[in-house]
């Protein structure tokens, strides 16, 4: 999706919208990401494994959305 264009993002605040529907899967290759706040919202789907690729993320945030299945092992990659 097109907000992977945007390489030199470091912070998505998006909770509280009731936004509805999946993740962009263009959110899991910004790289440079610190800030996913992504909570309060209608979101479906599950966090994929791509999330360990995002090494500089220190802050993420997805609670209260309509997401299911477990937390990928993956996320242990993040520092």
């Amino acid at each position: 999706s097109e907000i992977g264009l945007i390489k030199d993002l470091s912070s998505v605040y998006v909770g509280d919208n009731e936004f509805i529907g999946t993740i962009p899967s263009g959110i899991w290759e910004l790289s440079k990401l610190v800030v996913l706040d992504i909570d309060n919202n209608l979101l479906s789907g599950t966090l994929p494994s791509e999330l360990g690729r995002m090494t500089s993320l220190t802050y993420l945030t997805v609670e209260i959305n309509k997401l299911t299945g477990t937390i990928p092992s993956e996320i242990g990659l993040i520092k």
